[in-house]
């Protein structure tokens, strides 16, 4: 049986995105860390949204929405 983590040692956090291949599109670097081991886990926005619809359909209950998908940059007309 798998050891079981301790949810108190748990670290997750966005720590920059940047464009993913083709540069159309932008992917989040999610840093994950437990204990003494870490990860950088790669992203994007669409992932995030199929992931929420998922749980909401598994009926979890107050999930926060997903910020907007687009934004305006300084170079947006």
């Amino acid at each position: 049986m798998a050891a079981r983590l301790d949810p108190r040692l748990l670290r997750i956090g966005v720590s920059h995105f940047s464009h993913a291949e083709g540069g159309q599109t932008f992917q989040y670097h999610i840093q994950v860390e437990h204990d003494e081991a870490s990860y950088e886990i790669l992203k994007r926005f669409s992932e995030f949204d199929h992931l929420l619809q998922e749980l909401e359909i598994q009926k979890y209950g107050n999930l926060p929405l997903l910020p907007p998908k687009t934004w305006n940059r300084p170079n947006d007309t």
